[in-house]
């Protein structure tokens, strides 16, 4: 099955590549602000920044069992409008959370944001037993602290990282700010970041995090040293406690780039955590479980989720797997389990790239290979990939969807894609 929304592709896979007549389009509607000197008010697709900064553009959007759609955008407004209703922003960045119904009818929004343009949203997650969750940073050391819509603001505070709850009707549920209350301006700023958060089936919440030494989660909670860990919550907002993640070595510098852009995932059948992302080569080296990421390399890791172990690690380093081969491999921020918890990546290759069994040789004279990847729950093993070239190399994958057996990819091309069994070719009407 085949879907070109505007710029968009959606691509249906089973065991091979189908092709079928375009789906009737449902809905849209507008998100619009005024942003006249302060920069572009062009809305992207997943557009947050690799390095844990404020990009203009929605991060996440997803829906609950009604049907009911929640985005997570992250806007530079002053003067905001989501589907005609009007709205006034707190400063220069904000972070805006809205809900439609499946319909496309509006139901609510709330704006989240400082009199600066120190906030960036991470992540979003939504059940309709437990509600929906929001984390990201803000920077509540300003004049009139941070705002969390119109239900409620934290003054007079260095912390920064936030994860909070409403209920899927909009209701403000709870706030957590997890950071030590004796934590510095910098550390909260620098050292001491959220990641991403994903949420499992019972409401446990996931939030991974980089850590510097204190007492955190209303001190009950001690880290002694510079660490990564996944801070668990159940729906109401009580702390379960941490998990020590067996990564190292992080940059001494703010933001420790080594991770930002990388995503958490729970597979809820192996009690398993999936972290996927990309190494920066200019940095740091980086230790997971005593393999080291030096280089630019794409990763996928399994770790146990009780105790925080590895349980096996691909990465894309030539050095280690290849050491005829230097090409880059790229991971993107999707990521997809199954039922029974095998991954599925998605991710781009330069030519002869060297990727879990993988060696990417593209046919077209721009060396590029786009790709998707089956890897097994139990050992990261390839299960299978399918693998598609441009006639150019302006083409992208940019999320992927999973229901049942079927695997949605969505992104977009210019010209031409070649897939096993299937060409696509725009018409001089696409964009």
């Amino acid at each position: 099955m085949v879907q070109k929304l505007i710029t968009f592709l959606l691509l249906v896979y089973c065991s091979q590549i189908y092709i079928a007549q375009a789906q009737s389009w449902q809905w849209g509607r507008p998100i619009s602000f005024d942003s006249s000197g302060i920069g572009s008010a062009f809305i992207s697709f997943r557009a947050i920044s690799g390095y844990g900064g404020f990009n203009e553009g929605i991060i996440e959007s997803t829906t609950d069992q009604n049907g009911n759609t929640y985005t997570l955008l992250n806007i530079s407004s002053r003067q905001l409008k989501v589907n005609g209703h009007a709205d006034t922003g707190y400063g220069k960045n904000d972070i805006l959370l809205c809900s439609f119904t499946c319909e496309g009818d509006y139901r609510w929004s709330k704006l989240i944001g400082t009199s600066t343009d120190s906030e960036a949203a991470l992540s979003i997650k939504v059940s309709s037993e437990a509600g929906v969750f929001v984390s990201g940073i803000m920077n509540m050391a300003v004049t009139g602290g941070g705002h969390f819509g119109n239900d409620t603001t934290v003054t007079n505070t260095n912390k920064t990282m936030f994860l909070a709850k409403w209920d899927t009707a909009g209701n403000f549920q709870w706030l957590r700010l997890p950071q030590p209350d004796t934590i510095s301006h910098y550390s909260a700023l620098a050292l001491s970041r959220p990641i991403d958060m994903d949420l499992g089936n019972d409401g446990t919440i996931y939030l991974l995090t980089s850590l510097s030494p204190g007492a955190y989660a209303g001190g009950s909670y001690v880290v002694n040293s510079n660490s990564v860990q996944v801070l668990k919550y159940n729906s109401n907002g009580q702390f379960l406690g941490g998990i020590i993640l067996p990564i190292s070595n992080l940059s001494s510098g703010p933001f420790n780039y080594n991770l930002y852009g990388s995503r958490l995932r729970y597979d809820n059948t192996n009690n398993h955590l999936i972290l996927t992302g990309n190494y920066v080569g200019y940095l740091a080296p980086l230790n997971v479980g005593g393999t080291i990421l030096n280089g630019i390399m794409a990763f996928v890791g399994s770790f146990n989720a009780s105790n925080g172990t590895l349980n096996w690690l691909k990465v894309s380093n030539p050095a280690l797997q290849n050491p005829t081969i230097s090409s880059e491999v790229f991971i993107s921020s999707a990521q997809k389990i199954d039922a029974s918890g095998n991954v599925y990546v998605v991710g781009t290759s330069q030519d002869s790239g060297f990727f879990n069994g993988n060696l990417f040789i593209s046919p077209t004279k721009y060396g590029f290979s786009r790709f998707i990847m089956k890897l097994d729950a139990s050992s990261g093993k390839n299960l299978w990939t399918t693998i598609g070239y441009g006639k150019n190399d302006v083409y992208y994958f940019n999320d992927i969807a999973l229901t049942g057996q079927k695997l949605a990819i969505t992104g977009y091309y210019q010209d031409s894609l070649i897939f096993p069994n299937a060409l696509l070719t725009n018409t001089p009407s696409d964009s």
